[in-house]
């Protein structure tokens, strides 16, 4: 993720759990990532390039209009929203 922050390239994703999992999201807000997010991981792939293709213009709107590091979620009727900016305090047993 570090190289991919770096490089200032785009990540598209059907992970959705990623926002469940403080270790992972962490890890790419501080990589400074963009990143998109399906909203299920199981639609068939023909759909998901429809859902993108549609939902380009906003996908484009949002990398223009806002600071990253950030995770949105893309859904079905290709509305586009911005869903995690902030990493997560982990919390640990003592």
């Amino acid at each position: 993720m570090a190289e991919v922050g770096e490089k200032k390239w785009i990540v598209l994703m059907r992970d959705l759990n990623i926002g469940r999992n403080a270790i992972e999201l962490n890890a790419l807000l501080s990589a400074r990532v963009r990143a998109f997010a399906l909203q299920r991981g199981d639609w068939p792939d023909s759909e998901n390039a429809k859902i993108i293709i549609g939902a380009l213009p906003k996908i484009l709107t949002i990398l223009r209009d806002n600071r990253y590091p950030f995770i949105a979620k893309i859904r079905k009727d290709m509305s586009v929203h911005i869903w995690k900016t902030e990493p997560v305090w982990i919390k640990r047993n003592r």
